[in-house]
């Protein structure tokens, strides 16, 4: 298959599992299966990375249908166990598949290790890839010390680039370091533009539930009940959104709210320094605002229900 052709579906697969930021997160991580054509697919994941969850990734596989020729994953996570990851990392490398981080979607802190072992790395334009430090229940302990340095070997056996393995050891475990382009470019990970905002989401799902936030196909003879469905979704999100903001501090919250107050504009700012560089916990407390605001932002410019819901908090 040609580079160009295969950009282009995973382009489209990229937009189908932004769903996959939607759904309420669970207690393991939830897998589906997704075509992308010619019999190939890939295998999403939504939530965070825990124990067992690699078993129950080989289970899933030996259950999907034999004629499937898997060719990488999709997970949205913010990470989890770095035992568990390792495993991943693993599969992957030995299986060369490829790695796809969906529109909208997050891939951070143990998940990095997957995403280093891919073969080939595809990322959307708009979605975040993030590295720390490990933690002991949020705690900087010894043994959290030793398993970043465990992660930073595994990192430089699949070839991360020495910035970014140090970008991993010096960023404490409560914050997140967000590669930027430079970053990205440095791994040779593909960036898909968003070539195909209005597509349905594609494949099978026989593990996760359908999508809450898609509200029900109007009916012959029905209420206007399901309108107030985007209403309640509007004023959900931006609960969401202010107990977010709320329990940021310093410049990582001042970055948030430049964000914030940036994105409705014509020609928005950058969340970079003039010349491209990234200003640290700023940056990042941008990038991750932006991330945050992006799908609700394209809702509140469509959707007059949802945009009402969202302005009467």
């Amino acid at each position: 298959m040609s580079n160009g052709r295969m950009c282009l579906r995973l382009a489209i697969a990229a937009g189908a599992t932004v769903w996959l930021a939607t759904t309420e997160p669970t207690s393991a991580m939830q897998f589906s299966r997704g075509e992308i054509g010619d019999g190939e697919v890939l295998i999403a994941g939504r939530g965070p990375i825990l124990r067992g969850d690699f078993d129950r990734l080989g289970q899933f596989i030996a259950n999907m249908p034999q004629t499937d020729r898997i060719v990488g994953i999709a997970f949205d996570s913010p990470g989890g166990s770095v035992i568990e990851a390792e495993k991943i990392a693993t599969l992957v490398h030995a299986y060369s598949l490829i790695v796809l981080v969906g529109r909208g979607n997050e891939y951070s802190s143990a998940c990095f290790l997957p995403f280093a072992a891919a073969a080939k790395r595809f990322v959307a334009s708009d979605a975040l890839v993030g590295i720390h430090s490990a933690s002991d229940d949020g705690q900087e302990t010894v043994g959290s010390l030793a398993t970043t340095t465990a992660m930073a070997r595994d990192a430089a056996d699949y070839d991360v680039p020495a910035d970014i393995l140090g970008r991993m050891v010096r960023t404490p475990p409560n914050r997140a370091y967000w590669l930027t382009p430079h970053d990205l470019a440095s791994m040779n990970v593909v960036i898909l533009e968003d070539q195909v905002r209005q597509r349905s989401p594609v494949g099978s799902n026989p593990s996760a539930t359908a999508n809450p936030n898609q509200a029900p196909p109007s009916l012959a003879g029905q209420s206007s009940q399901p309108q107030a469905i985007p209403f309640q979704q509007g004023l959900s999100d931006r609960r969401a959104w202010e107990n977010w903001f709320s329990s940021l501090s310093g410049s990582y919250r001042d970055g948030a709210l430049y964000w914030a107050a940036q994105r409705s504009l014509p020609k928005p700012g950058s969340c970079y320094s003039p010349n491209g560089e990234n200003l640290g916990d700023w940056t990042n407390g941008c990038i991750a605002a932006q991330q945050r605001l992006a799908p609700s932002d394209v809702r509140r410019k469509s959707e007059p229900e949802y945009k009402q819901g969202w302005n009467s908090y």
